[in-house]
């Protein structure tokens, strides 16, 4: 067994965050005849009000007590 962890591993495992590859949320992009890429719009990604406010909540809890701290 390793005495060493990369962090990115050690912040997984505490955060409990799940991964997701940028190849299932993109299409794979389609080309014409000439070669040229087509634009596609990509996929609206839908995030539940509780993942919203898991996503936001590190930064609004930061600034807010950025905030109290200066009134007080």
């Amino acid at each position: 067994m390793t005495d060493h962890y990369r962090l990115g591993e050690y912040q997984r495992v505490l955060a409990g965050r799940e991964e997701i590859s940028l190849n299932l949320i993109f299409p794979t992009p389609k080309v014409d005849e000439s070669g040229n890429v087509i634009s596609v719009e990509p996929p609206r990604i839908k995030v539940s009000f509780f993942e919203a406010v898991r996503l936001i909540r590190p930064y609004i809890s930061v600034r807010f007590m950025e905030q109290l701290k200066a009134v007080v």
